[in-house]
């Protein structure tokens, strides 16, 4: 019963999808999801079915006492995970997993994406239910206890017979495999089959099952590999676009920055002024792609080249993250000094061991300003960032590759600025924040342009991830996955310029060094985007899902129930191979690290 209204809350909560839907769809989500909910109750029932067992050797009370406790923390468990579950499932559109826990080592931050009031409501809420929950069980369970008698020692054979039988449910069947999220999957729309769902075993799942012992093998190895290795060809020859040999390379990652808030690429005008009018003054590419949709997964794809995992982030390993290979000691082979900036703690989602693995020369980040200097929950505005950016490649030796990551427009989008954008809702917000951060990069661009390192500078300004917002995008769609990426700086010989080439974060790191003419092989999932060969891509994971996109096609699939969930253009087999192949060998590279 708890598992059937925690799906009609689900429902209720995100009523905005699920209104598109009938009845009779709705009704299939309750229908399918029983597996996953008697799983679930299985489960939970095996210790008070030993217990029960074994009861003419234990005294009635303690049974009780124990069975109330075991009940009062399965309750309250089960009630944050659903109410926790409503509020991801807006903002990232999969069911909870452990994904969440990959941040729990930096509670404060991982908070500070949820505004305060919202955080009281959320815990008053399931303090609450859980309480109500407990009230129900006291009032008909414990009654019903206490006038029970105890299992007599002949009986409890029937009682340990029916443990055997509970095999079923947990398992789904008789079949030779075993219950996972796919069984429940009934409808060609994810949300339908989200719904079915049940959040609290797919917690327990999640966190019973790594990402190295799930199935990405979708087509014989050899196969997969020579689609890889043709995806991954390359002509030798790139088209030049700097006139230095060794110029300081400047990357600024920014965070949230979605194709739909630049005007130049089709998004929301007025947004990103500044960087909609530096678009005429450099290259600008308009058919960019984040690998992944979360910052941890962003880094690693921009510095290391490294695709994002559909279930995991390889950032959270660092015996892993040793073994990538970092565009930061590539270029300090050619006598480069290398130093990343960000504004927070980088102890968030592990990232400061990924950093440290890199060996860059110099790492500034909050603890290296003055308390009075944090303004929100994140950390440092983006604007005092920019100004130690800046002082900083000001005293430095030539040639340096600076990078920094800017947070003022992250959510809850606290900016040291007055509203531009009227409005207290959440787009609203954003929209003010990722202003205010626009306005920052603008002055930093206008003051570099006076700096004498300026005519050596690449400056390549790239977004770490897309965003929902604005439309509220779906988890798994093409547009949220967009991102602009920007090449700035007095060391390029073309200007106003617009590449419709496809590509993604993780190609930056081999365009790079292929201006440079620097080896990058060791990059392998990447691609040089000025190389001549004709076939470009974006590639990008959402939680247990793939997109892969050229001239050619588009095409989104869902690992789950190895389905197709969307397809644009030219439609075939050898196209869908393409994502399939390259998803396998990334995740056969993912285990082997």
């Amino acid at each position: 019963m708890f598992s059937i209204l925690s799906r009609a809350g689900f429902l209720i909560y995100n009523h905005d999808q699920a209104s598109g839907f009938s009845f009779s769809d709705i009704s299939r989500a309750f229908l399918y999801g029983l597996k996953l909910d008697l799983s679930l109750s299985a489960y939970f029932l095996l210790l008070p079915i030993i217990l029960l067992s074994f009861s003419f050797l234990i005294r009635k009370t303690i049974l009780i006492r124990i069975f109330n406790i075991y009940s009062f923390i399965l309750m309250l468990f089960s009630v944050f995970i659903v109410f926790i579950d409503f509020e991801l499932y807006r903002n990232w559109g999969f069911r909870m997993d452990k994904t969440p826990l990959l941040y729990i080592q930096t509670p404060g931050e991982a908070a500070a994406s949820t505004e305060t009031w919202m955080m009281i409501v959320f815990l008053f809420s399931i303090a609450l239910v859980s309480l109500g929950c407990y009230f129900a069980y006291r009032e008909f369970i414990v009654a019903f206890w206490l006038k029970a008698k105890p299992v007599k020692s002949k009986k409890s054979l029937l009682l340990i017979f029916f443990i055997l039988l509970m095999i079923l449910p947990i398992r789904g069947g008789f079949g030779v495999a075993t219950l996972n999220a796919s069984a429940v999957y009934f409808h060609s729309d994810p949300f339908l089959n989200h719904s079915a769902i049940n959040v609290v075993w797919n917690v327990g799942y999640s966190l019973t099952t790594s990402e190295s012992e799930r199935n990405y093998n979708y087509l014989p190895n050899e196969t997969a590999l020579s689609i890889f290795q043709e995806l991954q060809q390359k002509n030798g020859q790139t088209q030049p676009i700097l006139k230095t040999k060794r110029p300081n390379v400047i990357l600024i990652i920014l965070e949230s920055f979605t194709s739909k808030i630049i005007g130049s690429l089709g998004g929301v005008p007025g947004v990103c002024p500044n960087f909609d009018s530096l678009c005429h003054q450099g290259i600008l590419f308009d058919h960019f792609y984040a690998n992944g949709d979360r910052s941890d997964k962003g880094i690693v794809s921009i510095l290391s080249g490294y695709p994002a995992q559909p279930g995991s982030s390889i950032i959270k390993f660092p015996e892993k993250t040793q073994r990538l290979p970092f565009l930061n000691k590539e270029l300090e082979k050619s006598g480069y000094n290398s130093a990343f900036y960000y504004g927070g703690d980088l102890d968030f989602a592990n990232m400061k061991s990924y950093f440290v693995n890199g060996g860059y020369d110099e790492i500034v980040t909050l603890d290296d300003f003055p308390k009075d200097k944090m303004m929100g929950k994140w950390g440092i505005p983006d604007g005092i960032l920019f100004d130690r950016f800046m002082k900083d490649i000001d005293r430095t030796k030539e040639p340096f590759f600076k990078a920094m990551f800017t947070l003022s427009s992250h959510e809850p989008f606290e900016v040291p600025m007055e509203t531009v954008f009227i409005g207290n809702d959440e787009e609203h917000r954003f929209f003010n924040a990722a202003h205010y951060t626009d306005k920052c990069l603008g002055e930093f661009i206008r003051q570099a342009k006076t700096k004498t390192w300026w005519d050596n500078s690449l400056i390549v300004c790239v977004a770490d991830h897309g965003h929902r917002l604005p439309g509220d995008s779906k988890l798994y769609e093409e547009i949220k996955f967009g991102i602009p990426m920007l090449w700035l700086g007095g060391a390029l010989q073309i200007s106003d310029t617009l590449i419709s080439t496809y590509g993604s974060q993780i190609d930056i790191p081999r365009t790079i060094l292929a201006q440079l003419q620097i080896d990058g092989s060791e990059f392998r999932f990447g691609k040089d985007i000025f190389d001549l060969l004709p076939e470009k891509f974006g590639f990008y994971v959402f939680n247990d899902g793939f997109g892969f996109a050229n001239k050619e096609f588009t095409y989104i699939h869902d690992n789950v129930g190895d389905t197709t969930i969307s397809f644009s253009g030219d439609i075939s087999k050898s196209n869908v191979d393409k994502g399939k192949a390259y998803q396998q060998i990334l995740m056969e590279d993912y285990r082997e690290k």
